[in-house]
């Protein structure tokens, strides 16, 4: 099972405020799992995520 991280260690761990956050969540970007009141991401959505911000960046030539 993955590790479920709340908005405030998601933004942390982003090193993104919780604005930019749910800008990012309102886009369609990331999907959040709801649990009552509670927004939570998981450890699997995160890394998919980042690595979308990865394969998006233009790679350094050199």
């Amino acid at each position: 099972m993955d590790k479920l991280y709340s908005v405030s260690e998601t933004a942390q761990l982003l090193h993104i405020s919780r604005g930019n956050l749910y800008r990012i969540i309102a886009a369609g970007i990331l999907k959040p799992i709801k649990l009552g009141k509670r927004t939570l991401f998981s450890e699997q959505e995160l890394e998919a995520f980042i690595e979308g911000l990865k394969r998006a960046r233009p790679k350094d030539e050199t």
